[in-house]
């Protein structure tokens, strides 16, 4: 393997056609926690929980075999410790001198995840304080409106006020308009 791709910064792996590990970058066995005689030659559905494996008959297999190539696939390795690792893969197959081989590039999701949570959450919060903001609106708005049938209440009856006060209630003469 070439120094560059030994210590690329990303994972990288070489899979023979049946899908065995040929080569594993430095890079993947320091992130996954494994030594190299641990992974080459072990079929790569054995760094698979059951949920994983569906997921890569479904989509792995088909694409790289019609399509020659996989794109973005989403998928968790088991760590040395097996535990599960997101990651996101990208393979092409490639013709070799005698036989055809996978390379697969893998990027670690961890930290993407972890920000995709924090924007998640962050977004929660955003639209929850739009939907109190509104709702505050709305509260404010029937206050307003509340409030204004009652000034007008209010102004109607001072008016009629005004009128009691200014009329004779005997006669019903216009006290203001005699003192005119």
């Amino acid at each position: 393997m070439e120094v560059r791709l030994k210590n690329a910064p990303c994972g990288y792996l070489k899979l023979d056609h049946k899908s065995f590990l040929i080569e594993a970058n430095d890079t993947f066995l320091n992130e996954m926690g494994y030594k190299k005689q641990e992974v080459v030659g072990q079929h790569i559905e054995s760094f698979l929980k059951p949920a994983n494996k569906m997921v890569f008959h479904s989509y792995f297999y088909p694409n790289i075999n019609l399509f020659g190539a996989v794109d973005e696939l989403y998928i968790k390795f088991k760590n040395g410790e097996g535990e599960e690792t997101p990651f996101l893969m990208n393979a092409c197959q490639v013709e070799g001198d005698s036989e055809k081989f996978v390379d697969c590039i893998l990027m670690p999701m961890r930290k993407r995840i972890d920000y995709e949570m924090e924007l998640r959450a962050s977004k929660k919060k955003i639209e929850d304080a739009y939907l109190k903001n509104e709702h505050a609106l709305i509260e404010l708005e029937n206050i307003y409106q509340e409030i204004e049938e009652k000034q007008n209440d209010l102004l109607l009856l001072n008016e009629k006020l005004k009128r009691l006060a200014n009329t004779d209630q005997l006669t019903e003469f216009q006290i203001v308009d005699y003192l005119k």
